[in-house]
């Protein structure tokens, strides 16, 4: 055990008296954690009968490199004063007398020192002055009192255990805001409110169980939720690896459970996750913007909504419409008018510097209407197949409410009353319980056979049943012996005198309820994601339209992009011109189909094949296509911009669909928000690696090429010495042969 006695001792006989305390306790700690190459060097000095062994080498080096280590101090704002180079060697040879004077190294002391200190959590605000009260004279708020005694909370620190913590609540007295470590309480009109603070390092996420995390617990979760983690299976790898029974905690205590092991329940890792990105998206929001509140600690239920009304809105991310880099924003190219193809059936590509030059009506340079700048952007839209459930009602239009019960409800509140009704579409009448049809014979089997294929199976077994068949009818047509799988019964028609048949021979029921249709996400042409909203009934020209007005509304026309890659580019073109011709997206945007679709798409279409060509060879559109010199010389042209980011993007998004088809509309709308906005955070932090990457490789060619010419100039001046000292005055010119 180390005594007072002895660190007293170590401090007054080891370390001069103007050592500060930051740099004694730094070398102090230093000694303690070399404690196990200390007791490796005990052991081989007694068994070998040896002073001197590697173990204290590596000990003493380590003690050398903290000694002479006063940048860590200075780069943390602390001016610190360490012992002299001198005063640190002797320290350093001194080492294996004075850990013998501590008792470091020595079995006994072990336990001790792995111990660790007994510190206990403080979690308290970061505020010293209240923001709302602020004073005239000094013009800063008021100072926080304390009103009330510290609660004792339980907290999970950064190193996923869990630690009794004192929570303390600073107090206005001016204002009666109380300020929480994540949040500021205060009353508005009769309401208690609070506002989140954006920075904070702890987050409360239980308020029954009086349980804290570490906010580094937080980014972590996002981290892996961005990679398809969901949020039951979080809490079961942190319960599996860190719980009292994790595999973590087993490896260090034989397989015993303890008490100080953190546990986390799926709702309480889905509110890790909600508490933290409002924080993240209040951030991201522009600096004059208020700060997100609510009323005093909501439900997550409800703080995900008030989110999704402040932060989600029309489903653009932060910043995303002002983005621009070099892989989706392009100098502008220029075609020649006049003699428009030259003998090679090609348009004549101008110079930006021509495009700059060209005014009037007398240029024979084309300017864009919208081109104020010189650079073209390109977006990307596609639609990615995945939705929440809806209310099914049978009305025109379509009902966009949720169903009133996510788990066995087909309709919303205000369709309650088509309980009572046949479930077959245009069947009007009263349904006959237990069933959800009426009593007439043909949709009482039309429902018996349906709830055989559908009624009790979830889309897994359906899927893993038709993968079944096709199999068992692949091995059947090559002869080889295959499972016998009693077919499905298939779903009857109705006849034709029924007041329901359909036209289309299709049956429409309310069996259950239906989903959105897809979510369209718009990206700029690098990948980078600008936007996502929901589709409902279909990805209709009118809907994708829609979309785009909200992304881009009449305020924000100067952030118009050139070009938007599409996948039906070529029917919303035809919409476009046929119902709003003064549209800014025929008058101002250039609507092209992506490079994959257009393969498929009609070769006969005149419209597709001249006006939405992704990339067309003659020139015609230089802003899509640009020349390219390789290691050799030669010219290629490829395309300027990646038509198929869209694409890409919802592969990644694939990941989620099984999880967002699962969620209640309000937490589908802020979990694809927020990931999208995690990925756009992570397409930054990749691009900007990339970036650096580059640079190191640039500058070790350069430092490469800068040695090699030092070489050439000292092997040419050695060259010329020579040369000089064996020229004709030098007395030794018959000795040179050349």
């Amino acid at each position: 055990m180390i005594t007072l006695a002895n660190f007293k001792q170590f401090f007054s006989s080891q370390l001069p008296g103007t050592t500060s305390l930051h740099h004694a306790l730094s070398i102090f700690g230093t000694i303690v954690a070399i404690t196990p190459l200390i007791r490796l060097h005990r052991t081989q000095r007694t068994v070998a009968n040896i002073q001197q062994t590697g173990w204290l080498k590596s000990a003493q080096d380590a003690i050398r490199r903290v000694v002479g280590n006063t940048a860590t101090f200075y780069s943390a704002g602390l001016e610190t004063m360490g012992p002299s180079e001198e005063e640190g060697e002797v320290l350093v040879e001194a080492l294996p007398k004075l850990m013998e004077e501590l008792g470091i190294g020595r079995d006994d002391s072990l336990e001790s020192l792995e111990g660790g200190l007994s510190i206990p959590a403080v979690l308290v605000t970061q505020h010293r002055r209240c923001m709302f009260c602020i004073e005239q004279t000094t013009r800063k708020g008021k100072p926080l009192q304390q009103r009330r005694q510290p609660t004792q909370v339980s907290l999970i620190t950064g190193a996923y255990t869990q630690v009794e913590a004192y929570l303390y609540i600073p107090h206005c007295y001016a204002c009666g805001a109380d300020y929480f470590p994540d949040r500021i309480v205060k009353s508005h009109q009769g309401e208690k409110r609070q506002s989140y603070i954006y920075d904070a390092q702890y987050l409360r996420i239980s308020k029954p169980a009086k349980l804290w995390i570490n906010r580094s617990i937080a980014v972590g979760q996002a981290q892996s939720i961005l990679q398809h983690q969901t949020f039951s299976g979080y809490a079961s790898w942190f319960n599996k690896t860190h719980g009292p029974h994790g595999f973590a905690h087993q490896a260090s205590s034989g397989g015993q459970a303890s008490a100080c092991r953190p546990r986390l329940t799926s709702e309480q890792s889905y509110h890790i996750f909600v508490e933290h990105m409002v924080r993240v998206l209040g951030n991201a929001e522009p600096q004059d913007s208020s700060i997100f509140h609510t009323r005093q600690d909501p439900e997550t239920e409800n703080l995900v909504k008030e989110a999704n009304r402040w932060f989600v809105r029309n489903g653009v991310l932060p910043s995303a419409l002002h983005h621009s880099c070099e892989d989706c924003t392009h100098e502008k190219r220029y075609r020649v008018l006049g003699n428009t193809e030259n003998q090679d059936g090609q348009y004549a590509v101008a110079s930006v510097e021509a495009g700059r030059n060209a005014t009037g009506a007398q240029s024979n340079v084309t300017r864009p209407a919208n081109s104020q700048n010189e650079v073209v952007w390109m977006a990307v839209l596609d639609g990615k197949v995945v939705g929440h459930l809806l209310c099914n009602a049978p009305v025109d239009p379509p009902c966009p409410n949720p169903p009133a019960d996510f788990k066995s409800a087909r309709f919303c509140e205000n369709h309650k009353e088509f309980y009572n009704t046949c479930g077959i579409v245009g069947c009007n009448q009263p349904v006959s319980l237990p069933t959800k049809v009426c009593s007439q014979e043909s949709h009482q089997e039309f429902f018996r056979r349906w709830e055989v294929r559908f009624g009790g199976s979830s889309v897994y077994s359906v899927k893993r049943t038709m993968e079944r068949r096709l199999e068992a009818k692949q091995q059947a047509e090559s002869g080889t012996q295959g499972p016998s799988l009693p077919s499905l019964p298939p779903l009857p028609t109705l006849s034709d005198n029924d007041p329901a048949y359909p036209r289309d021979g299709n049956v429409k029921h309310t069996f259950q309820a239906t989903r959105s249709y897809c979510v369209q996400i718009a990206s700029w042409a690098c990948g980078m994601p600008i936007a996502a909203a929901k589709l409902y009934t279909s990805e209709s020209e009118t809907q994708v339209i829609a979309f785009l007005d909200k992304v881009w509304p009449k305020d924000a026309g100067h952030l118009l992009p050139d070009y938007i890659a599409y996948d039906r580019a070529c029917f919303l073109l035809r919409h476009l011109a046929t119902h709003n011709i003064a549209s800014p997206w025929v008058q101002h945007v250039r609507l092209i189909v992506d490079a994959w679709h257009y393969i498929g798409h009609r070769p006969d279409d005149i419209v597709c094949r001249t006006r939405c060509n992704p990339a067309p060879v003659d020139g015609s559109q230089p802003d899509l296509v640009v020349e390219e010199v390789d290691g050799e010389g030669r010219v290629h042209k490829k395309r300027a911009f990646n038509t198929e980011v869209a694409e890409q993007l919802n592969a990644w998004f694939d990941g989620f669909k099984g999880a967002l088809n699962r969620m209640t509309d309000y937490n589908f709308d802020f979990v694809v928000h927020c990931v999208l906005f995690l990925y756009s955070r992570d397409w930054e932090y990749r691009k900007e690696e990339k970036r650096r990457r580059l640079q190191r490789v640039q500058e070790r060619h350069d430092a490469r090429d800068a040695e090699a010419r030092d070489v050439g100039m000292d092997v040419d001046g050695a060259m010329g010495s020579d040369l000089d000292q064996s020229g004709p005055d030098s007395g030794n010119s018959s000795d040179v042969s050349f």
